[in-house]
């Protein structure tokens, strides 16, 4: 039997999970002109728009 991968439990938790990461990490970097890295709420609101999740 094939497993999805060793440390998700699915294909879509891992792509969730990377897809995070690397919001988190454009953030870290200053990439996002419009969105200062001490704007907590803003860091926020795009996660929550770049993943596709309600808080």
């Amino acid at each position: 039997m094939w497993v999805a991968s060793q440390w998700f439990r699915s294909v879509d938790g891992a792509l969730n999970t990377i897809a995070g990461y690397e919001a988190m990490n454009i953030i870290g970097k200053g990439q996002i002109r419009w969105l200062p890295k001490t704007d907590t709420v803003g860091q926020i609101r795009f996660i929550e728009r770049t993943l596709g999740i309600a808080a």
